[in-house]
């Protein structure tokens, strides 16, 4: 008649359900570990395909100022050349 105490059942009872109850608290923790690092990867994402469309942008306009400068003329030059002409002038009208 041992084997049917009832006592003891409850005791094997209160024991499952302390386990049980522990058990769910693990998994509950972890999964909200799982989902804040789901949220932080999800940061890390949208930070890294922020930084490659400015990266982007940054590298085009300085390709873009580079093929200007090469293709441009430079009228500077031209200028000089015709400020030395005009000194000259002046110089020999006084």
């Amino acid at each position: 008649m041992e084997q049917w105490n009832v006592e003891a059942f409850r005791d094997r009872a209160k024991k499952f359900t302390e386990d049980a109850r522990a058990l769910s608290n693990d998994f509950q923790y972890a999964i909200g570990l799982r989902e804040k690092q789901k949220e932080g990867e999800d940061m890390k994402k949208q930070i890294c395909t922020v930084l490659a469309i400015i990266g982007g942008i940054i590298a085009f306009c300085g390709l873009a100022y580079g093929v200007y400068r090469l293709l441009a003329p430079d009228y500077l030059e031209d200028y000089e050349d015709y400020d030395d002409l005009e000194d000259e002038d002046y110089l020999e009208e006084e």
